[in-house]
């Protein structure tokens, strides 16, 4: 009887509804609570001592635990998501193959994503699309060359939109499809040709764009993982984000 009645609550246990404060501390991922901060801190330790990984990863603890938190929410592989997030005078930047792959493999879409390209020379325009799951179309915005001349994103130095306009169009007509119709799978970061695009020949950021780190929300927070690591400064993260 003991052993039946021990059973019974155990299920009972398995079957309780999970409260707000789990649910919260799951959703923030590696930053939830002190015990997914340390295994992730240990895990972006081991990514930080590779020589594999790339250089904007290698010696750097803080970079790495950005690229965990990241891989964590798209659940992707840490190594995938370091191979296609780049900085680019400081700002995290998706490449745009990553883009077009994170929304091809989200799910949410009937077909992989397409481009219809129309028009040569100064006429060249793509339009990035796909259907939903009820099979209906969805657009981005008409991506022209007139509009890369507008933008500037054609005179950019190291710009490849003079010799490669056809591949170009399409890695921006993508990129504007995620931010319009997904923006939670490429999370507010750019693509990396269009940090490049917004950035003054001087290296210096154009304050005109917006940048979508300025405000970062607090389980998020870049700065406080670009030292190394001690146990009082976990204690210091902690009190900050209110944990006890």
């Amino acid at each position: 009887m003991e052993e039946k009645k021990g059973l019974e609550i155990k299920k009972e246990q398995e079957t309780l509804p999970t409260t707000s404060t789990e649910s919260d501390s799951r959703n923030m991922g590696i930053w939830g609570d002190k015990e997914n901060f340390v295994n992730a801190q240990r895990m972006a330790q081991a990514l930080a001592s590779g020589t594999m990984v790339p250089k904007d990863y290698q010696g750097n603890i803080g970079n790495c635990l950005i690229a965990l938190d990241m891989a964590d929410r798209l659940k992707m592989s840490p190594f995938a998501v370091m191979q296609s997030l780049y900085l680019v005078n400081g700002r995290p930047s998706w490449s745009a193959q990553f883009i077009t792959t994170v929304i091809n493999k989200s799910g949410r879409f009937r077909r992989p994503l397409s481009f219809e390209v129309t028009g040569k020379g100064k006429d060249l325009a793509c339009i990035a699309w796909t259907e939903d799951l009820e099979g209906n179309k969805i657009e981005s915005i008409e991506i022209t060359i007139k509009m890369a001349e507008d933008e500037g994103w054609i005179n950019k130095n190291g710009s490849k939109w003079k010799t490669m306009p056809e591949q170009m169009i399409r890695y921006r007509a993508a990129s504007f499809f995620g931010k319009l119709h997904c923006p939670d799978l490429i999370m507010g970061v750019y693509a990396e040709d269009e940090v490049k695009s917004f950035t003054e020949p001087s290296g210096k950021t154009n304050d005109k764009v917006p940048n979508p780190f300025a405000k970062t929300p607090p389980d998020a927070v870049v700065e406080v993982v670009d030292t190394e690591y001690t146990e009082a400064k976990q204690e210091d993260i902690f009190k900050a984000y209110g944990e006890d």
